[in-house]
C-alpha cells in the first residue's frame, strides 16, 4: 500500500517519475540482519513477527527450490537446451 498527499485534486494516475532501481536484499545469505537493515533504510515498519516470518519464508523457499533443482536438474537442463536450440536454431 502506498499513500500520497495531493496538493490539488487528481486529474490522472499517470506516472511520470521513473521507477526506482531494482535491488536485491540478500536474505538467504545474511538472514534477518539483511531484512533489519532494509527495514531501517526504507522505513518499512516491519515488526519482530514480520522479520522472523519473512526470514523463514525466504530461507524455506530457497531450500525447497535448491532441493527441487538438484532432484530434477536433468529435466531443467534438457528444457534449457531445447529453449536454446529454438532461440539459436
Amino acid at each position: 500500500m502506498t499513500e500520497e498527499v495531493y496538493a490539488s485534486p487528481v486529474a490522472s494516475f499517470r506516472v511520470t517519475d521513473p521507477p526506482a532501481p531494482v535491488f536485491t536484499v540478500p536474505v538467504v545469505k545474511e538472514g534477518r540482519a539483511a531484512l533489519e537493515r532494509i527495514n531501517q533504510e526504507m522505513g518499512l515498519a516491519f515488526d519482530d513477527w514480520d522479520l522472523e516470518y519473512y526470514t523463514g519464508l525466504f530461507r524455506c523457499v530457497c531450500v525447497c527450490v535448491c532441493a527441487c533443482f538438484r532432484a530434477h536438474r536433468h529435466v531443467v537442463i534438457q528444457a534449457t537446451r531445447r529453449l536454446l536450440v529454438k532461440e539459436v536454431g
